[in-house]
């Protein structure tokens, strides 16, 4: 799935379950929630929390609830995230230099 094809779906989740009345500081603050969530399972995989066992299936459902929360909190902004991501490989290429050939094996 594309970024943009993501955030569609999203939108049309948002719009048919009806929870449209969230505000830019809503979607923010499930954002970071959510990356929360994300480092206890990261903790739990580091062996820095013992409390209960890592569970490499809830680390991926919290990345991809930050990914749903982030094309939610995106739209909601009016941000396109393919748009996005291409100002930041563009920042990046010009900090370190092009690494599209070498993920393409041209040199």
């Amino acid at each position: 799935m594309h970024l943009n094809e993501l955030q569609q779906y999203v939108k049309a989740w948002i719009e048919e379950i009806g929870e449209t009345n969230w505000t830019k500081w809503n979607y923010f603050s499930r954002l970071v929630e959510e990356v929360g969530e994300v480092g206890e399972q990261l903790s739990l995989s580091e062996g820095v929390k013992r409390h209960k066992s890592f569970d490499k299936a809830q680390l991926e459902e919290e990345l991809g609830d930050i990914l749903f929360v982030l094309a939610a909190l995106s739209n909601e902004l009016g941000i396109d995230l393919e748009t996005a991501f291409e100002m930041m490989r563009a920042k990046h290429k010009r900090k370190f230099g092009d690494i599209d050939r070498a993920l393409t094996g041209d040199r």
